[in-house]
């Protein structure tokens, strides 16, 4: 887990999301602030209603599904999968 790598190793990660995110065009938060090791990563654009498209809205949607998307991937490929497998009450 994060909390478990060396500090030079996980600011090293850390900036490299921070950077890959920056150029995605959207903000974002680690959470809860001034934490070595954040819980959230908040991930948002501000969209303004008067004369928005549909295409931009959408294009905004998309940034942001597909930022969280690159934060995903890059916890799931530098961990693996962290989460115990929930049992299921499906069949």
């Amino acid at each position: 887990a994060l909390r478990d790598m060396k500090e030079k190793e996980r600011m090293e990660f850390l900036s490299e999301l921070k950077y890959d995110l920056l150029k995605m065009g959207v903000d974002f938060a680690f959470l809860p602030v001034n934490q070595e090791t954040p819980q959230i990563v908040q991930v948002s654009r501000l969209v303004l209603s008067e004369s928005l498209t549909p295409n931009e809205f959408m294009n905004s949607f998309f940034a942001v599904r597909n930022a969280g998307l690159l934060v995903i991937f890059k916890i799931s490929d530098k961990f693996g999968n962290v989460a115990p497998p929930q049992p299921s009450r499906y069949i």
